[in-house]
């Protein structure tokens, strides 16, 4: 997500005025039950940094998955604040943090109803539901939304055949309160995501070209310029991107987690203004969690073979660790025997959220897999390097 103004008065109003008829998905209701369990793990260092950080507010949705529950965590006191549960006809395809105290939803149903997004507020009530035509752009996880003054924009591809591999389509400004659509800019490359708002007139765009069975990727990366309509995409082979983090002129690209490539252990530093980039070497699969330090000057990554939490410059050269604590069950697992255990597979993924200088939040999920069977839990770490 592109950092965006605060809501405006007139949204203010307009999100105050909507009815609940206009706002409700059926019988669903809003509780503040838990999904999973959450454990704290405090380091004592952190006690006066947590005093002056405000509650941080993260969604457990997971990107790319559909699921008919999404919570609200506050990663501050690990407790999940608000819960959503949609039954069993919906499913939510994206969530998206507004940046704003709202949340947008694209809510699926396996009945192949309208379209619709729908808009949360921190208590993970319904403000508002938006219905419109999918028919009309590209799926909306292939861009992202804003609110702009008081209205929810779209800034995503036109629809274009079901297969986007080989064509190319523009990027529009879709409004998804009146359903108004306008070209951004006439492009001749393909792209496939844009991501956010990196000038006021330049989004950040990726690609990638894939072949399975040849077990070969090409990630593609880059600007598209809204106001000449050019794109500057630059290549890197045999590297498939994750997660990409965003701070002030950089842009830091992850690898993925995917067991369908082989992991490289790099990650990619762009430079907005230089339009130039470079290759991070670190160890083994820390190139999946790295996140920019909390003032951009350094990455830090969790190396979960080696239980560490660590930070390296710019440059890829190692600064600093600490130990961390790598979970090792799920709550319930111990339903099952040990012989069921070995058939199962534990999984752990994390998310890192720099809260003050040298203070960090590692947000860990993990999941237990077999036949028939799925566990979630979540972990809060505090971790302060010195």
């Amino acid at each position: 997500m592109g950092k965006i103004s605060g809501l405006t008065i007139a949204m203010l109003l307009f999100l105050t005025a909507c009815n609940t008829e206009n706002g409700d998905l059926g019988n669903e209701q809003s509780t503040g039950s838990e999904s999973g369990t959450i454990e704290i793990v405090i380091d004592d260092e952190l006690e006066e940094v947590m005093k002056n950080v405000s509650n941080i507010l993260h969604s457990t949705h997971q990107a790319g998955t559909f699921s008919n529950e999404f919570s609200l965590v506050d990663l501050t006191t690990g407790e999940i604040v608000a819960s959503y549960d949609l039954g069993e006809m919906y499913l939510f395809g994206g969530v998206w943090d507004l940046e704003n105290g709202y949340y947008a939803a694209h809510v699926v149903s396996i009945n192949h109803e309208a379209a619709r997004i729908v808009i949360f507020n921190e208590q993970l009530e319904v403000i508002e539901t938006l219905f419109y035509d999918d028919g009309e752009v590209s799926a909306l996880w292939m861009g992202f939304l804003q609110v702009v003054e008081g209205e929810l924009i779209a800034y995503v591809l036109e629809a274009g055949p079901d297969n986007l591999s080989s064509t190319i389509v523009n990027p529009v400004r879709f409004n998804l309160h009146i359903g108004e659509i306008e070209i951004l800019a006439e492009i001749d490359e393909q792209i496939h995501i844009m991501h956010q708002f990196v000038d006021e007139n330049q989004i950040f765009v990726t690609d990638f070209i894939a072949d399975f069975h040849a077990g070969s990727v090409l990630s593609r990366y880059g600007i598209l310029d809204l106001e000449t309509g050019e794109t500057h995409i630059f290549e890197k082979e045999n590297f498939w991107y994750g997660h990409l983090d965003f701070r002030d002129a950089q842009v830091l690209i992850t690898e993925s987690p995917s067991s369908s490539f082989a992991l490289h252990h790099e990650v990619i530093l762009f430079d907005v203004y230089s339009m130039s980039s470079h290759i991070i070497q670190l160890e083994e699969e820390e190139s999946i969690w790295a996140h920019f330090s909390f003032d951009g000057s350094h990455l830090v990554t969790v190396n979960e073979a080696a239980s560490l939490f660590r930070m390296y410059d710019l440059n890829g050269i190692l600064v600093n660790e600490m130990e961390i604590e790598i979970p090792l069950t799920v709550s319930g697992a111990e339903m099952f025997t040990v012989e069921e255990l070995e058939r199962m597979h534990l999984s752990n993924s994390f998310e890192i959220f720099p809260i003050a200088e040298g203070s960090y939040v590692i947000y860990t999920r993990l999941a237990l897999s077999g036949p028939g069977v799925f566990l979630e839990d979540h972990q809060i770490q505090f971790v302060t390097l010195t």
